[in-house]
């Protein structure tokens, strides 16, 4: 039996290496965000934008615009 702790920390722990490859992606690629999102395999473009604001504090956007400029 895995406790729902464990679940959680399984989950935390992917989404941030995910997120970690979406920072690098968004700092030094021009794909879109839809492509990125479908890379990391979020189910939605919208998904990856709630997860990337929950860990980074700001939107994918928001964050290529502020390493771009």
């Amino acid at each position: 039996v895995v406790a729902a702790s464990d679940v959680y920390k399984r989950q935390d722990f992917i989404l941030s290496k995910k997120t970690k490859e979406a920072k690098h992606l968004l700092r030094y690629t021009n794909n879109s965000l839809t492509a990125i999102s479908l890379y990391l395999g979020f189910s939605s473009p919208g998904h990856f934008s709630r997860v990337f604001r929950k860990y980074v504090s700001i939107t994918p956007n928001e964050y290529r615009k502020k390493y771009i400029n």
